[in-house]
């Protein structure tokens, strides 16, 4: 275990470094994301652009975006928890539980985008192709498993510092929590897959 000394230090310089990123990443979206090639920033600069980030991002800025939202604190803890429960099997199965999804999704999603090109997201094109009941079911289940994500995630970093370092684990969720909640609302999903690179 590090000291608590050492232990604020790493965090609030960490931290320090992840706001240089934000703050770049709100530049990037700001001054050049937006501008098409013309340079014309009055097509991408609306609210579809903020929370869609509609056309500006290719595969790989998308893949490195999905990576880095499933690999979280849980790999220190699930993975090998479950490697040594369970044996080789169990982490094939994991392992292939985890990556079949995204794999599914980075052949189903350019089918879903090409038939509903105009959609914004997932439940968008539920609606239109199941109706508003199943829309509304599809959007609590959305909200849920975040919920649940959000928080797995979070109690994953408390107690990796509570176990590191001794400290609460609220002196690390509160600077983070606080400052992602900042960046990713002045520079929306565009920023937040910028700093996923």
């Amino acid at each position: 275990m590090i000291s608590q000394t050492a232990a604020y230090v790493i965090i609030y310089v960490v931290l320090a470094a992840c706001s240089c990123v934000a703050v770049s990443a709100g530049y990037f979206v700001f001054q050049v994301l937006r501008k098409d090639a013309s340079g014309n920033d009055d097509d991408k600069s609306g609210a579809d652009f903020w929370y869609s980030a509609r056309g500006t991002q290719g595969p790989v800025s998308l893949g490195l975006s999905f990576f880095a939202s499933s690999m979280g604190g849980w790999v220190l803890f699930a993975a090998p928890n479950v490697g040594a429960l369970s044996g080789w099997w169990g982490t094939i199965g994991y392992a292939l539980a985890s990556s079949v999804p995204l794999c599914v999704f980075s052949w189903l999603g350019p089918i879903i985008r090409r038939r509903f090109s105009g959609g914004f997201c997932l439940t968008d094109w539920v609606r239109q192709r199941f109706g508003r009941p199943l829309q509304v079911y599809v959007s609590l289940v959305s909200v849920f498993y975040m919920w649940v994500y959000m928080v797995a995630e979070l109690t994953s970093i408390g107690n990796l510092v509570r176990d590191m370092s001794g400290l609460s684990p609220l002196n690390a969720l509160l600077p983070v929590s606080i400052f992602t909640l900042t960046y990713t609302s002045l520079s929306g999903l565009p920023g937040s897959i910028w700093t996923d690179r």
